[in-house]
């Protein structure tokens, strides 16, 4: 029987979430606890210790770790009460926590199954402080412990995916990815249109721009993308990508976050810096230190940083991040009783 569940969207798609959520058990695995998946995504062949999400036996005592976000309400609600019922400890890791109003008749709900949590983490200090101002909660029973985790060895040994040629050979290569093709107050959420936007005024040849898709749940907006991208030059689309974006981030010479707002710092930008590459991202959040920022929306002022950074140099100084969120996480789970004090290299 493993130590844990951790249950959220595993791999496909490679969202952050998924991607965060693989670090964090190759993390647990090294530091010697078992663990095993329950995926309310996609279950991949090469990851034969995580099955697709499935209510567990009355019998079964195993901790839960949920990942989610807003747009899980339902589903927390559901799974929260079922473990309550079955005395089954859990707990919660919320990614973000922006406000829909079509959802505002489960705060009570929520508000009762984030309480009957052995533990909270909230990825950023605005997560944390949406989850009181909405559910009225007690801020101390909320850790906020950011999402970046060390890539994991499963993503550096995937199969580089095939790209388009013409993104591979241009001089400056940008990449940025939408793990959502959304909109969220009637605009893009991801802000690709920003991007779109800047990369125009630039004009410049020596310059492609690769955009990674992942769910379309918009797809009039999906629509508007192809027919920009084919309209512009250098401009290449990857949709529902089978593969993590670490082997593409270290193709690129800038990565680009333009999103509107977000639960974190991105784990895109992380990623970046991490592996030398230059970070960009929009001041809607707060973005890691090494990033170079732009105006939320203002395609001028990115396309100032943009041709700013491309001029400047084609690598950036790596800057290693070590495991210290995942320490965090452990020493919490192990002081609730979620984890089991272990001798291993912890």
């Amino acid at each position: 029987m493993p130590d844990i569940i951790l249950h959220g969207p595993f791999p496909p798609p490679f969202g952050g979430v998924a991607l965060h959520i693989i670090r964090l058990a190759e993390q647990l695995v090294e530091r010697g606890f078992g663990v095993r998946g329950h995926s309310t995504a996609g279950v991949r062949h090469d990851l034969p210790w995580v099955r697709k999400e499935g209510f567990p036996s009355a019998l079964q005592r195993t901790p839960v770790h949920l990942h989610t976000d807003e747009g899980n309400a339902r589903r927390t609600v559901l799974l929260g009460r079922v473990w309550t019922a079955l005395r089954r400890p859990y707990a919660l890791t919320v990614h973000s926590f922006r406000h829909r109003p079509d959802l505002e008749h489960f705060d009570a709900a929520l508000a009762g199954v984030y309480h009957n949590a052995r533990a909270i983490i909230a990825i950023s200090s605005e997560t944390r402080t949406a989850l009181v101002e909405r559910l009225k909660l007690n801020p101390d029973t909320i850790s906020v412990i950011p999402s970046a985790l060390p890539v994991s060895r499963w993503e550096q040994e995937c199969p580089k995916p095939d790209l388009p040629n013409g993104w591979l050979q241009a001089k400056v290569r940008v990449l940025a990815n939408a793990g959502r093709v959304v909109r969220y107050n009637g605009a893009d959420l991801y802000g690709i249109d920003t991007l779109l936007d800047a990369h125009n005024q630039l004009s410049n040849p020596d310059m492609a721009l690769l955009i990674v898709l992942g769910e379309i749940v918009d797809n009039d907006l999906y629509r508007l993308y192809q027919e920009r991208a084919q309209a512009l030059h250098n401009v290449f689309l990857v949709h529902n990508l089978q593969s993590p974006l670490a082997p593409i981030v270290h193709e690129a010479h800038i990565v680009v976050r333009p999103t509107r707002t977000e639960g974190g710092e991105s784990l895109t930008l992380v990623e970046a810096i991490e592996g030398g590459v230059w970070a960009v991202g929009s001041d809607s959040v707060r973005r890691p230190p090494e990033a170079v920022l732009f105006k939320t929306g203002d395609a001028a002022d990115l396309a100032r940083v943009l041709h700013t950074v491309s001029t400047t140099a084609t690598a950036a100084p790596a800057v290693p991040r070590n495991a210290v969120n995942a320490g965090a996480i452990i020493q919490l789970f192990t002081n609730r009783g979620l984890l089991p004090q272990v001798t291993a290299n912890q």
